[in-house]
């Protein structure tokens, strides 16, 4: 499942400077790829990591909103 390893090495990364948006980035996954997050979600459920990160809630509207100010911050 490629979202999986995508996922999967995106929380490897390790940086100083700035947080992962990792609640962006799911939230970005439920609402526009609802079939794959979903699947995700159910084929990963003894998980603990994707348990956890598959169960983060956050608006999709603001998801882009901070999405779009750390891209402005870190060009």
């Amino acid at each position: 499942m490629p979202f999986k390893h995508f996922l999967r090495s995106f929380l490897r990364v390790r940086t100083r400077s700035i947080d992962l948006p990792t609640s962006e980035v799911m939230a970005i996954i439920k609402h526009e790829k609802p079939k794959i997050y979903y699947s995700l979600k159910k084929n990963t459920a003894n998980d603990p990591i994707f348990h956890f990160i598959t169960n983060i809630n956050m608006d999709y509207e603001r998801a882009h909103e901070n999405l779009k100010k750390l891209r402005e911050s870190i060009q």
